[in-house]
């Protein structure tokens, strides 16, 4: 399963979902998007293992993305969910820190779960350097695809032109012959990394803990939408949210319509974000809730800043992020307006209107084609570096546009 397959399906509303099976990790990287810890919380693996059995052969994702923390330090967790997933008819995608590559060797039950599912993603990046050489990250990518694995490496660096990200782009390119396609983005405020990088107007969309950039971590610029939205003749263009369509199982086991970190990070959920638990929700009642509730389809088609713009006074500025008010157009919060509208019912219950009328879902099937269209290059761009969304290309079939 190339990256590009899964990227192409990413506007689709629950074409996936994540699974975050913990937050510990042993590494501490500075730019951590979940702030993972060695003795953070998990949840029950039991609970995971019969919400995944609960998919059908008739009812299932397209993808499953195993991400953390580090997933793989329940490596049979691992392998139990990717098999069963598997036997629904569902592919598997794992993010990594490949923690496991600094003793030189890949342990047997390692080895074992990374054989077990579809896709392997390795965060490399300067700040996973710090505890994981370079040459031991190539060498276990080398017995992935020597084991017939699809791979890929998730990068981020401090700005799009970050020497280091030429650097390693270079390398990577050369090692693997273009065999190992790369999403790569920048390093977001969020988790961790909130601590030392400038804020920059936006926070990133997290799919796991692994780094600060790239879809795993959504990945990425990774809220991708930013503040360049300029009002068209007094009205917001319309910035459909195409990350509010795959839902994550969160860390205590909630289950949200979104994967920005600050959202899952949130207490209580913003209700029109929150979609269940994992341990009385099932996948088809997931699935349905997704692709039908009217406030995500509005979001879907039209974007949190367009609606707060037409039924709120103003969207959020990202200095309060705590609920809507008059901003400055160049102040914009996106995701943050997003959450602030579970404070204002009575502009739910009209975006909810809006969302249900019978044209409604004809709109989000337009904003869902013209998303798609642009493919795994066009998902890229919106939500990483833009100069290097071609890499996500590469080992493909098709020329690796941009990839320079």
């Amino acid at each position: 399963m190339h990256l590009a397959e899964l990227l192409k399906r990413r506007p689709v509303p629950a074409a996936a979902v994540f699974l975050a099976l913990t937050r510990r990790c042993p590494l501490s990287c500075r730019h951590c998007s979940t702030a993972s810890e060695p003795d953070a919380e998990q949840q029950s693996g039991a609970l995971l293992r019969r919400f995944v059995a609960g998919f059908s052969r008739a009812d299932h994702p397209e993808f499953l993305l195993l991400t953390g923390g580090e997933p793989l330090l329940r490596p049979s967790l691992v392998h139990t969910l990717a098999t069963t997933a598997r036997a629904a008819g569902t592919r598997s995608y794992l993010l990594t820190g490949a923690f496991f590559a600094r003793g030189g060797t890949t342990p047997p039950t390692v080895r074992s779960a990374l054989r077990a599912v579809d896709h392997v993603a390795v965060s490399l990046d300067v700040f996973h350097e710090e505890y994981v050489p370079r040459h031991q990250v190539f060498r276990v990518l080398h017995e992935l695809l020597a084991d017939g694995r699809d791979a890929s490496i998730q990068a981020c660096g401090n700005g799009p032109d970050d020497p280091y990200l030429t650097e390693l782009t270079e390398q990577v390119r050369r090692e693997f012959g273009d065999r190992v396609p790369m999403l790569v983005g920048t390093v977001q405020p969020v988790g961790r990394a909130r601590e030392w990088s400038p804020d920059g107007g936006t926070h990133g969309h997290a799919t796991g803990g692994e780094g600060s950039g790239g879809e795993g971590t959504d990945g990425e610029d990774r809220s991708g939408h930013g503040t360049g939205h300029m009002p068209v003749q007094g009205l917001l263009r319309a910035a459909p949210c195409d990350l509010a369509a795959w839902p994550v199982v969160g860390f205590d086991g909630t289950v949200t319509a979104c994967c920005n970190q600050d959202t899952l990070d949130q207490r209580p959920v913003a209700g029109h974000l929150r979609l269940g638990h994992v341990g009385s929700t099932t996948w088809p009642q997931v699935r349905r809730r997704v692709t039908t509730a009217p406030v995500l389809r509005a979001l879907r088609t039209y974007g949190p800043l367009q609606l707060a713009q037409r039924h709120l006074a103003a969207p959020a500025r990202p200095d309060t992020g705590s609920g809507p008010g008059v901003a400055a157009l160049d102040s914009l919060d996106y995701c943050g307006t997003c959450r602030s509208l579970a404070g204002a019912p009575d502009a739910l219950r009209r975006i909810e209107a809006d969302g249900s009328r019978p044209s409604a879902t004809l709109l989000e099937q337009q904003a869902i084609a013209l998303q798609s269209q642009s493919g795994p290059v066009g998902f890229a761009r919106r939500h990483g570096a833009a100069s290097r969304a071609g890499l996500v290309l590469l080992g493909g079939t098709g020329p690796a546009e941009g990839a320079a």
